[in-house]
Formats: C-alpha cells, sequence, structure tokens
C-alpha cells in the first residue's frame, strides 16, 4: 500500500460547507467515518520547483516578490506567494 502524510485535491464544499476526500485517498490514508482530519486552506498562488542544493532554492525565494510561506524537503521547494 502507498503511504503519503499529504494529498492535494479539489473539492467543492456542499450546502451543509462539508466536503469530501476523494474514495482513493480515504483508502490509502485508511480514514474512517467520524476520524478527525487536518485541513489547511491557503489562498494565493503555489509555485513548486525542484533545486539541487538549499542555498539555490533559498536564493530563488529571496528573488520572489509576495512570499507568504515556503517549504524545502528532499530537493523540491514550495512558495505560497500572496495575491
Amino acid at each position: 500500500m502507498e503511504t503519503f502524510t499529504s494529498a492535494k485535491f479539489k473539492a467543492e464544499l456542499d450546502s451543509r460547507g462539508r466536503v469530501t476526500i476523494p474514495a482513493r485517498i480515504r483508502n490509502r490514508k485508511g480514514l474512517q467515518p467520524g476520524e478527525k482530519v487536518k485541513l489547511s486552506v491557503e489562498a494565493g498562488k503555489v509555485v513548486c520547483r525542484s533545486f539541487e542544493t538549499s542555498r539555490e532554492a533559498l536564493n530563488f525565494v529571496q528573488s520572489l516578490d509576495g512570499v507568504e510561506s515556503f517549504s524545502f524537503s528532499d530537493g523540491v521547494l514550495e512558495v505560497v506567494l500572496r495575491e
């Protein structure tokens, strides 16, 4: 079974404000009805790029305007930019 710590998907709120987590994600994570999950809602644009070193990634982040947050892990940089 494939394991992961996060997943991204598009969802739509229903009339009661509920979001459905796709079955493929529920199955992979072993989620059961009634289980608590952590959700993160972000506005703005997300940029993902690969870099060889953390220094290269940091230089790229410093060249951007409107950086809200960023993370660098396993050679992949993810930057959230304000709208």
